[in-house]
């Protein structure tokens, strides 16, 4: 209610200032405060008037800047074999964000490599080159996520494996899951990583 009276008040000394200037207009009631609490405006001339001296509201600019935010690409590296046979992109940049889908440790034919450690060796390593096809490191990962079959018996080996990639702090965010299944393989790494201005 506060905040109508003010305004009623601010329309009040806008009628007094333009009814001073319609002197042959003496008699004329331009507004009524009506019942519903709602300005009911009796007079064309003084409406247009008064409404041409209110502030208007500024729209926020629309830049090129913004309009980019809103897009997405898919990533690829220069490997896609895989990507391309399971229908899905490697990662997708969007705005400053690249999020990374799971990198696997596979061997040249697409098998999973056997030895547990450098299963998670290579897999960081598939990271990297997604990672390198947006311009990205390691050192833009923000957050990780991990899949491992056996997080009992695995989960030494592959933060042995993580911290010698990653290496110490400033950490990343982490979350290891354990699952039942990973189409043979025992792990798999998907992170989100910033994109530097520059890439």
């Amino acid at each position: 209610m506060g905040s109508r009276s003010g305004r009623a008040c601010e329309i009040s000394t806008f009628i007094n200032s333009w009814a001073l200037a319609q002197p042959h207009r003496p008699q004329l009631q331009v507004l009524t405060w009506t019942e519903e609490r709602s300005w009911t405006i009796t007079d064309a001339t003084f409406l247009a008037e008064w409404q041409a001296s209110q502030p208007r509201p500024q729209s926020p600019p629309t830049t090129a800047s913004a309009a980019e935010q809103a897009k997405s690409e898919a990533i690829y590296p220069p490997d896609r074999k895989a990507y391309d046979a399971f229908n899905y992109a490697a990662a997708i940049r969007s705005g400053d964000l690249l999020f990374v889908s799971g990198q696997l440790g596979n061997r040249p034919d697409g098998s999973p490599e056997p030895d547990y450690s450098k299963q998670v060796a290579i897999a960081f390593e598939n990271l990297a080159e997604v990672l390198k096809a947006a311009g990205c490191t390691f050192a833009d990962i923000i957050d990780v996520t991990t899949f491992h079959t056996d997080p009992a018996k695995q989960i030494e080996a592959f933060s042995a494996v993580r911290e010698k990639v990653l290496g110490g702090p400033p950490y990343t965010n982490w979350t290891a899951v354990g699952v039942t299944w990973l189409s043979g393989f025992d792990v798999e790494i998907k992170v989100i990583a910033r994109i530097p201005k520059a890439a």
